[in-house]
Order: C-alpha cells, then structure tokens, then sequence
C-alpha cells in the first residue's frame, strides 16, 4: 500500500510539473510613463520599440496621462 501512494504521489507530481513548464508565456509586456523633464506627464506621443533580432518596429501612443503599453510582444532583444 505505501508503495502505491508514493508511485500515485510521483505521477502527480511530475503532472503538475509538467503542466507549470507548458503555462510559460511567449510574450511580453512594457509599460511605461512618459515625463517632461519638470516631471510632468507627457501625453499624444508616440513610442517606437525596434525587436533588434528581426528590425520588427512596434508603436503605441502615451495617453493623457502620459502613460503607454506595448502588449503582446515577442520574446527577444528589443531597444
């Protein structure tokens, strides 16, 4: 009987294991605030961010608040 919980113990283990590896994401997110240099919100400007591995180039516009937010983004070097 001990036997049989701890092989039904490491089956549900390396189960869940297995599962947490599969759940790893293949995108990313950037959020930022665009500030003025008296450290006001800088609103309506647009962001270009340059995936250095493929020259892919991704835009977004800051919000009235200055704030902006790039969703969805492949995992790599960007700048």
């Amino acid at each position: 009987m001990n036997r049989y919980r701890s092989s039904v113990l490491l089956v549900l283990l390396f189960t869940f294991l297995v599962a947490r590896v599969q759940g790893q994401d293949t995108t990313g997110r950037i959020e930022g605030l665009l500030r003025d240099p008296r450290g006001a919100p800088v609103p309506n400007a647009t962001v270009v961010l340059t995936h250095l591995s493929t020259a892919a180039e991704h835009s977004a516009r800051s919000g009235t608040a200055g704030t902006f937010s790039f969703v969805l983004l492949p995992i790599g070097n960007t700048g």
